[in-house]
Formats: C-alpha cells, structure tokens, sequence
C-alpha cells in the first residue's frame, strides 16, 4: 500500500482480571500479539494500543476504552481493531451504539474471532434485533412469573 492509502489502526484489549506476577504470556498480550499480526499482514500502521485490565466488559467508562475512543474522536484512525467484540463490549444494549459511533467516525470495526470485517449498518441491525429479542423474551419472563407467582425454572 502507498503511505497515502495505508490504513491507520488503533488496538485494543481488554481482560476481567488482573496480570499476577511474572506471568510470561498473559490474555491482554497475546490478543497484542495476534492483533499485530493481522495489521501487518493487512499493511496496517499502528497509531495506538491500548489495554484494560481488570475491567468489566460490560462498563464502557474503561480508562485505555476512552483513551482510545478521543483517538478516533480526532480522526486519528481509519481501523479499530479488537480480537473479539466481547472485548469491546458484553453489553448487548451498548455495543450496537457503539459500533454506530465507530461507523459514523469512518471508523473500519475489525474483530478477529468473529470475522466481522467492518461494523456496517447490516452488524448494528443484527444485534439490535438480538438486543430487541432478549428485552422481548425478558418481558414474557416478567409476565409468567407474574401469573405464576415465581419464574419458571
């Protein structure tokens, strides 16, 4: 690729424990690893990694999340690139907006493990309608264990 075409990617990993110790090879460095490989068989340059450790998948106000967000906020990016969309987010209720606010910054979504190369609109659609099921289903939860006095089991 020509410097003018090249893409410009952001990394990003997250893991729900903390690194003990000396330990040689943990979870954040090897989707590091793996998320390097893929830049550079893509051409790719690297503006940035950024690593949460110790965070919930399921709050976005992680510190190296923001970090990385204000990065593409300043268009400094063309790619984000995660080794799982359950690193981005486990919320089903803010990953579809999330990914929207990727797209509208021209932002290319790449998860390596669910092969989902870009976060078009056909993405955001699938899980909002996954989303909209699961608050469904929850609603008629609600309702059976109402006239049945305890939820089903």
């Amino acid at each position: 690729m020509n410097p003018i075409t090249e893409k410009r990617a952001v990394l990003y990993a997250r893991s729900a424990a903390q690194s003990y110790g000396d330990e040689q090879y943990t979870l954040p460095k090897r989707q590091l690893t793996e998320m390097r490989a893929y830049a550079e068989r893509m051409n790719m340059k690297i503006m940035g990694e950024f690593v949460d450790e110790g965070c919930s998948g399921l709050n976005l106000n992680r510190p190296q999340l923001q970090r990385a967000l204000e990065r593409i906020g300043r268009h400094a990016c063309d790619a984000f690139i995660v080794p799982h969309l359950a690193r981005l987010s486990r919320s089903w209720q803010q990953l579809p907006d999330l990914l929207q606010t990727l797209k509208q910054h021209e932002v290319t979504v790449i998860s390596l493990a669910d092969l989902e190369i870009e976060g078009t609109p056909t993405l955001t659609e699938r899980l909002s309608a996954i989303h909209a099921q699961t608050a469904s289903l929850k609603n008629v939860r609600r309702k059976y264990s109402r006239i049945t006095k305890h939820p089903p089991g």
